[in-house]
C-alpha cells in the first residue's frame, strides 16, 4: 500500500486527546460509607463495570475516527503489480544531447536538468524491465551512462532520425512491450517537414520535456566572403540570426564582433543586433589557407553559438589568356569585350570559378595560363601553334572563336596540329538558325538541363561557319538545320572547344541574352578543369565552417503538436494519468485509491461512537 499525502499521517499525533480526556474522567476517588445510602450499594457496583466498558468502547472508537480521517486525507492507495507485463518491457531512454541543451537558466544547464529527468526515470523504472541508454542530436548513439556525456556543438537535432533509430534497435528485442523515454527540450526545428511513414506504431514514446533556458536566442548563422578572389583586400560578412523576442535594448544596443584570424591582429566591428550582417574587412597576404573565429557577446542564455570558427581558402584566379583577333575602334566595339567582361563577374554560389583575363593580339607568354582563347584570330605562327600544342597537351584548355577574320586555308596548320576539332569548309553560311539542341549531360553545359538557368534556344546565329567535325571531336549544340555550333575535343591532357561564330555582336546579339554570361563561365571552367592546369579550378575563395542556423532557432513546439508532426501518435494511457510537472501528486487521482472504503468506515464509527454515547448520557 502506497500514500499520495504520507506528510498528513503527522496528523496521528492527535490520537493523544482522546487518551487525555478518558484518563481525566477516569481518575479514581476516596469513597466515603455513608448509612443512608447502604441500600444502592450493590446496584451501584453492577453499574461501574458496564460503564468501564462503555468508556472503554468509547475510547477506541474516538480513536479509530481520528485514524480514519487522517488516513483519508492521506489518500492511500493499493498497488497492484504484474510482473509478468514487467518482464516482457523493453525500455530505450534518449537523451537530447544537441547544442540547444546547452542553454543556462540561473546556473543550471538544459543538459543538467534532462540529466536529473533521466536519472528519476532510471528510479522509477520497474525491476525487471530491461532498459537501454542513447543520446541523440544529429545521430544516436548508445551510451552505458548519462553521467559523462556532454553537448554536441557542430550538427543539430534530428529527431526523425533518433526515434527511428531507437525504434528499429527496441525491434530486434525479443520483449513485447517497447517504450522509448524522449528526454528533450522539443524544439521546432527538429520535427521533420512531414510526419515518419516508417514509424513502428506498437512502440510507445513518453516524453519527458524540459523547459527552455530561455525565450530568445541570437547567435552567429554564417560567415560568408562574398568578394571573387583576395587581392590587396576582402570582406568578411557575418550574419546573426536571431530567434524568439529578444528585449527592445538587446536590439538596440550595438554588439562587438571580433574577428580573430591566427597570426594577426584581432579585427572588430560593433553595431545594433537589429542590422543583423556585418561587414569587417582583412587583408590577406597571399594563396593560401587562413583559419580564425568570429565571436560576440548577447544577454541570450545560450553562449554555444556566439562562437563560430571559419576557414577561408584564398586561391590564384583562372588566368585567361584573350588572343584579340580584331580590335575595335572602341571597348564596345572589341572583339573580347564582352567575352572579358562575362568572365570578370564576380563568383556566386553557382558559377565557383573565379578568372583573371589577359589580352594581347599574339600569343605571348602562356606561363601560369589556365585556358586560351583565339577570339576570331585569322593566323598563328608556326611556332605559336606549336608552343598551343605543347600547352594543350600538358593539361592547357583552348577556346576557338570563328569570325569574319578567319579563313578555313589559314586554319590548316591548327587542323594538322590537332588544335581544332573539324575541318573548317569554305565560305560562310548565312542561316540566321536558332540554337535548337544541346548536350545537357555534358559538365560544359550541365547547368543548361532545365531552362530556369538560361534558355540556349533563345540564341539565334544570322552568319555561322560551316564546321565538319573530325571523328573524335562531339558535338555539344546544333542550329535547328543540324549545323554544328559548338564542338568539343581533347588533345592530350587538354580541352578544346570550337565555337562557329565570334564572341561579339557581328553575327549574333548573343551577348545581349540572358544565358550568355552563365554559358561563358560555365564553358571556361569546364577548359580549365583539364589535368595539369596551373592553378586550382576551384572558388578563389571558399568558406568551410559548420551549419549552425537550425539549431540557433530553439523556439519549441507544444507536445501534442510535436507528437502529431512526427506521426508517432498520442501519448500512453498510463502516462496520460501521470501527474502534471506543474503539479503536486495531490492534484492527480488514481484508480487504485481506497478512500471511498475509507470514508464509508469512518462514517460507521461515527454512528456507532454517537449511539454509545447517548446510552451511556441516559
Amino acid at each position: 500500500m502506497g500514500l499520495i499525502n504520507a506528510g498528513i499521517l503527522a496528523g496521528l499525533a492527535t490520537l493523544a486527546i482522546p487518551v487525555a480526556i478518558h484518563l481525566l474522567r477516569s481518575r479514581q476517588y476516596q469513597p466515603a460509607i455513608m448509612g443512608s445510602l447502604r441500600f444502592l450499594q450493590q446496584a451501584l457496583q453492577q453499574n461501574v463495570r458496564w460503564r468501564r466498558l462503555q468508556n472503554l468502547l468509547l475510547l477506541l472508537l474516538r480513536l479509530l475516527i481520528v485514524a480514519l480521517l487522517t488516513l483519508l486525507f492521506a489518500r492511500p492507495f493499493l498497488e497492484k503489480p504484474n510482473p509478468e507485463a514487467d518482464d516482457e518491457l523493453h525500455v530505450l531512454v534518449l537523451l537530447d544531447t544537441s547544442a540547444s541543451m546547452s542553454g543556462v537558466a540561473f546556473g543550471t544547464a538544459n543538459l543538467e536538468l534532462a540529466q536529473e529527468t533521466a536519472q528519476r526515470v532510471l528510479t522509477e523504472m520497474p525491476e525487471k524491465a530491461r532498459v537501454t541508454l542513447a543520446t541523440f542530436a544529429e545521430e544516436a548513439r548508445e551510451v552505458e551512462t548519462f553521467e559523462d556525456v556532454d553537448v554536441e556543438p557542430v550538427g543539430h537535432t534530428d529527431y526523425g532520425a533518433a526515434l527511428l533509430w531507437g525504434a528499429t534497435r527496441l525491434q530486434r528485442s525479443e520483449r513485447a512491450r517497447k517504450r522509448i523515454i524522449l528526454i528533450t527540450d522539443l524544439q521546432e526545428t527538429g520535427v521533420p517537414v512531414e510526419p515518419m511513414k516508417e514509424w513502428h506504431l506498437d512502440t510507445q514514446v513518453v516524453i519527458e520535456s524540459v523547459p527552455q533556458a530561455g525565450t530568445w536566442n541570437a547567435g552567429i548563422d554564417r560567415v560568408k566572403q562574398p568578394t571573387p578572389y583576395a587581392r590587396k583586400d576582402a570582406l568578411l560578412e557575418v550574419n546573426i540570426a536571431v530567434f524568439g523576442s529578444p528585449p527592445e535594448a538587446e536590439v538596440e544596443d550595438d554588439v562587438d564582433v571580433l574577428m580573430e584570424i591566427e597570426d594577426r591582429e584581432p579585427a572588430k566591428h560593433s553595431g545594433p543586433l537589429s542590422t543583423r550582417t556585418m561587414a569587417i574587412p582583412w587583408h590577406p597576404t597571399g594563396p593560401g589557407r587562413y583559419t580564425g573565429t568570429v565571436r560576440m557577446e548577447t544577454g541570450d542564455a545560450y553562449a554555444w553559438d556566439d562562437v563560430r570558427p571559419f576557414s577561408i581558402d584564398v586561391k590564384e584566379p583562372m588566368v585567361v589568356h584573350l588572343v584579340n583577333g580584331e580590335p575595335g575602334q572602341t571597348r564596345f566595339a572589341d572583339e573580347t569585350y564582352f567575352l572579358r567582361q562575362a568572365l570578370a563577374v564576380p563568383v556566386t554560389d553557382a558559377q565557383q570559378v573565379a578568372f583573371e583575363t589577359r589580352e594581347s593580339q599574339e600569343l605571348g607568354d602562356l606561363s601560369n595560363t589556365a585556358v586560351v582563347a583565339l577570339c576570331n584570330v585569322p593566323f598563328l605562327q608556326q611556332a605559336e601553334i606549336t608552343r598551343l600544342r605543347t600547352f594543350v597537351q600538358g593539361g592547357g584548355g583552348l577556346a576557338v572563336f570563328l569570325g569574319d577574320a578567319v579563313e578555313p586555308d589559314d586554319y590548316e596548320p591548327l587542323l594538322r596540329a590537332k588544335l581544332i576539332p573539324g575541318t573548317l569548309k569554305r565560305g560562310k553560311v548565312a542561316v540566321p538558325r536558332r540554337l535548337m539542341t544541346w548536350d545537357a549531360a555534358h559538365p560544359a553545359l550541365a547547368l543548361f538541363s532545365k531552362r530556369e538557368s538560361g534558355d540556349l534556344s533563345r540564341i539565334v546565329f544570322r552568319d555561322v561557319f560551316d564546321v565538319q567535325p573530325n571523328e573524335k571531336a562531339v558535338v555539344l549544340a546544333q542550329l535547328d538545320n543540324d549545323r554544328p555550333a559548338l564542338i568539343g575535343g581533347r588533345l592530350g591532357k587538354g580541352r578544346i572547344l570550337l565555337v562557329t561564330n565570334p564572341c561579339d555582336r557581328e553575327w549574333s546579339d548573343w551577348p545581349a541574352e540572358r544565358a550568355f554570361l552563365p554559358l561563358m563561365r560555365e564553358l571556361f571552367a569546364f577548359l580549365s578543369r583539364g589535368s595539369g592546369v596551373p592553378g586550382e579550378p576551384a572558388a578563389a575563395l571558399g568558406l568551410n565552417a559548420p551549419d549552425s542556423a537550425r539549431e540557433t532557432d530553439i523556439r519549441a513546439l507544444p507536445e501534442e503538436e510535436f507528437r502529431a508532426r512526427l506521426g508517432i501518435g498520442a501519448a500512453p494511457v498510463e502516462e496520460l494519468v501521470q501527474q502534471d510537472p506543474q503539479e503536486g501528486p495531490e492534484a492527480r487521482a488514481r484508480e487504485d485509491e481506497i478512500w471511498p472504503y475509507l470514508a464509508l468506515g469512518l462514517l460507521a464509527a461515527l454512528m456507532l461512537e454517537n449511539t454509545l454515547a447517548d446510552r451511556g448520557r441516559s
